[in-house]
């Protein structure tokens, strides 16, 4: 029993530091042999994690409905709730973001003390480019982590506040709050983690608020730590630096760079609904350039998986401009 909650910790660890088919890998080899113990449905749980973040969504969905069935049969309400985010995340992830926001909603009422609801339903709003109200949301969760425990005193308390931090601070840019964005991003930087990500995220995020912001100079120092730190993890943490570096480009003005950047993050970032705003920012370019196969190209992938998100709506407003009354 000790050597198989050690070596589930070792893939979670693993998935943390930004390595999820390592951590995949190694979870799998768990499944049989954590059946019948009193540790089942958390195995189950984050195995359905690590297939999630590697773009599996219906086999993560199908395992998080089997971790939820062991965590109800063995009476674990915490382990209960984690499976049902996870279902929650891979909709979410598959487009349909009209249920899931209704569903989070109900969760939401069910466990109102909760900080994991709030902090998915914070990112959701986020999606949906309600930045105000998606701020709101990730405050609180954060305020019930520190009743959980207060910060540096337990590492997985202090991943789920940068999560949160990294959120706040995309909302912030989205809502024209640079300065905002820098500090949110800076603190999510400085957390004490047993992983580069969040601050790899961090740093990048603040460059581009920096940018944004004007001081231009700064950003691409900051951006330039991100990018590094981006690159030592690899994945889909690069992936998101780059996009945030194509970003930062194209406010500078430096649209081919950008461009090389943006389609970069594009082979790392597993979601179709994390590649969205790369996605809309090269068809935005490709319109500039009056290019309009390449802009209709890429704004229709910008409205994949689905067109309910912000960069979704954005994407066929573009659409919409290029094609007129066609069908878009």
């Amino acid at each position: 029993m000790t050597e198989l909650l050690a070596d589930i910790e070792q893939a979670v660890a693993l998935h943390v530091q930004g390595r999820p088919d390592q951590a995949l890998a190694a979870a799998e080899k768990l499944l049989g042999r954590a059946r019948g113990t009193p540790h089942a449905a958390a195995i189950y749980r984050h195995t359905a994690e690590f297939l999630h973040a590697q773009g599996q969504y219906t086999a993560a969905r199908e395992l998080a409905q089997e971790a939820g069935a062991l965590a109800r049969a063995t009476r674990h309400p915490d382990e209960i709730l984690a499976a049902t985010l996870v279902v929650l995340q891979a909709d979410l992830y598959e487009g349909h973001v009209a249920g899931t926001h209704r569903q989070l909603g109900d969760l939401l009422e069910l466990a109102p003390d909760q900080p994991l609801p709030l902090l998915a339903m914070g990112r959701l709003l986020l999606l949906v480019g309600e930045a105000e109200a998606a701020v709101a949301q990730l405050e609180h969760a954060r305020a019930l982590l520190d009743e959980f425990g207060p910060q540096g005193t337990n590492p997985a308390l202090d991943l789920h506040r940068a999560q949160a931090l990294l959120a706040e601070a995309r909302a912030s840019l989205l809502a024209g709050h640079d300065e905002e964005a820098v500090v949110r991003a800076e603190r999510a930087a400085a957390l004490a983690l047993p992983t580069r990500v969040p601050a790899a995220l961090g740093r990048a995020l603040a460059g581009l608020a920096l940018a944004h912001g004007g001081q231009a100079e700064a950003g691409r120092r900051a951006m330039a730590e991100g990018q590094a730190l981006g690159q030592a993890v690899g994945g889909a943490t690069q992936g998101h630096c780059l996009a945030l570096s194509g970003a930062l480009e194209l406010a500078l003005g430096q649209a081919p760079v950008g461009a090389e950047h943006l389609r970069a993050s594009l082979e790392l970032v597993p979601h179709p609904l994390e590649r969205q705003e790369a996605c809309y920012h090269l068809g935005r370019l490709a319109v500039a350039q009056g290019d309009r196969p390449a802009a209709e190209s890429w704004l229709r992938r910008a409205a994949e998986p689905t067109v309910e998100t912000h960069f979704g709506r954005l994407a066929v407003r573009g659409l919409r401009g290029l094609l007129g009354l066609r069908s878009v």
